[in-house]
């Protein structure tokens, strides 16, 4: 730790392990099928997530212009 003093980089010595045990409720979920250029979604419901299975969440892109839905 003493070389790290004088350099103009830092340490972090905390955790994420907070964040790690973290459970996600997601509500309305939907799972993609996607077959060549066609996609359904198909409807989950209410789903619950591991928080150490989660490696990021954003939001999605709406729609993909070369997909086409079928239903």
């Amino acid at each position: 730790m003493s070389n790290w003093s004088d350099s103009n980089d830092y340490l972090f010595s905390s955790s994420l392990a907070s964040y790690l045990d973290t459970n996600i409720v997601l509500e309305g979920t939907k799972e993609r099928v996607i077959v060549g250029n066609l996609y359904c979604d198909i409807s989950l419901g209410l789903y619950i997530v591991r928080g150490e299975n989660v490696m990021l969440i954003g939001q999605r892109v709406r729609k993909i212009p070369r997909l086409f839905c079928i239903k």
